[in-house]
């Protein structure tokens, strides 16, 4: 999952969506694709002006305001996308959408330079990945040490009610109990 977040990140969907449709996705998954990458970061940039405007109102100076602002955003997001992908409907009718949008990108040859440049870095992460997966063995918390050191100890034979019991006793918090104010859940004391 991070390998796919980091190369949606780091690779501009104009050269993204072209190889994808060499692969065979589907068109209908590449067109979802695209209008989503184009349509999220105009959501955020309202998300963040939404919020904005409702720090400067003061909506956020309890948990009580904090949840309602949210909502309010929220909703008021919602129904501006909404509003916003029956516009983009209505656009692409009127300019005679039919099934594929276009991206313009620059065709690429397969060059022997970046084929190789491709394969050395990944036998090298490859190399290095393994490397360090038996560096991390031989340290004494990775190679499982721990464990035989733990059960020389004998902790996982102990009692533990009992020695939490214990602990409690040798604390002073063996007396301390819980009481019913009756004055209600104390939740409803945070939201106002």
């Amino acid at each position: 999952m991070s390998c796919l977040v980091g190369l949606s990140l780091t690779t501009p969907a104009s050269e993204l969506i072209p190889w994808l449709r060499r692969v065979g996705v589907p068109q209908a998954v590449l067109e979802i694709a695209l209008l989503m990458y184009r349509l999220l970061f105009i959501l955020a940039a309202r998300a963040m002006a939404g919020r904005q405007a409702q720090e400067a109102r003061l909506g956020y100076m309890s948990f009580g305001r904090s949840v309602r602002s949210l909502g309010l955003l929220t909703a008021a997001l919602l129904s501006r996308s909404l509003a916003r992908a029956r516009r983009l409907e209505i656009g692409l009718a009127a300019r005679g959408f039919q099934g594929e949008l276009k991206v313009l990108s620059k065709p690429r040859a397969l060059s022997a330079m970046r084929l190789t440049t491709a394969g050395v870095t990944l036998v090298a992460v490859g190399i290095g990945g393994l490397t360090l997966s038996r560096v991390l063995q031989r340290h004494p918390v990775g190679g499982g040490v721990t464990r035989r050191l733990a059960a020389l100890d004998g902790a996982r034979h102990l009692d533990r009610p009992a020695e939490q019991q214990e602990l409690f006793r040798q604390r002073g918090l063996a007396g301390v109990g819980m009481g019913d104010d009756c004055e209600g859940p104390a939740f409803a004391k945070w939201v106002e």
